[in-house]
C-alpha cells in the first residue's frame, strides 16, 4: 500500500475490441469491463465495501496514462503506510505507473475522491481483497474488483436486475454531493 510501481499495462489494437480484466483468489473471482483510454478522465469517486479485518482491506488502484501526472487522493478511511486518518495526500506517477492503496482495519474507501492535475486522464479501480457481502455471511469472503466510472459519466437514473437464485441482492449507492435523495 502506498508504493508506486511499474505495473500498468497498455493494450493497443488494429481493430475495435472489447476488453475485460479478471482477478482471482483461491476461492473467489471477479472481473471488470475495461473502458477505452479515450473515455478516461481526471476525477473519480470510489465505491468499496467496508473492511472487517486488517488482512482483508478495501483497495484503490490508480494507473497513470501520461508522464508527470500529479494525483490528489481525499480518503474517507485511513491508508496503510500513509495515514491512520483521512488526511489528503498527493503522488506523482508516470505513464504506466500504478499506486495501490489499502485501507486500515474497519475502513471503507466509499466516497474517496481521486483527482489528477491539469485534466490528465487516469484509470482508477475499486477493489476489496476479501469482503463479506452481506456482512452477516459465514467464513467465506468475496474478492471485489471493478474499474471506476469517471464522475463526468455519473447519472441520475439507473436500471438494475435482480437475481432469482440468490438470497438477496445488494445495491450500493454513493452520492456525489450531500443531501442526495434516492428512491426506487
Amino acid at each position: 500500500s502506498g508504493i508506486v510501481k511499474n505495473k500498468g499495462l497498455q493494450l493497443t489494437t488494429t481493430d475495435t475490441v472489447s476488453v475485460y480484466a479478471s482477478n482471482f483468489l483461491t476461492t473467489s473471482f471477479d472481473a471488470s469491463f475495461v473502458p477505452p483510454t479515450e473515455s478516461l478522465r481526471d476525477e473519480y469517486m470510489i465505491q468499496t465495501y467496508k473492511t472487517k479485518t486488517a488482512d482483508r482491506p478495501s483497495e484503490i488502484l490508480i494507473v497513470a496514462i501520461e508522464d508527470s501526472t500529479v494525483v490528489d487522493i481525499f480518503p474517507t478511511a485511513g491508508t496503510v503506510n500513509i495515514s491512520n486518518g483521512t488526511n489528503s495526500f498527493s503522488r506523482v506517477l508516470n505513464a504506466g505507473q500504478t499506486l495501490q492503496l489499502q485501507s486500515v482495519a474497519n475502513g471503507d474507501y466509499s466516497g474517496t475522491r481521486v483527482k489528477s492535475h491539469d485534466c490528465k486522464p487516469i484509470a482508477v479501480f475499486n477493489a476489496h481483497l476479501c469482503a463479506y457481502v452481506p456482512d452477516n455471511t459465514g467464513s467465506s469472503c468475496d474478492h471485489l474488483f471493478e474499474q471506476c466510472l469517471p464522475i463526468v459519466y455519473w447519472g441520475t437514473e439507473f436500471v438494475a436486475t435482480m437475481s432469482n437464485h440468490h438470497n438477496g441482492d445488494i445495491i450500493k449507492v454513493t452520492a456525489l454531493e450531500d443531501n442526495c435523495q434516492v428512491w426506487k
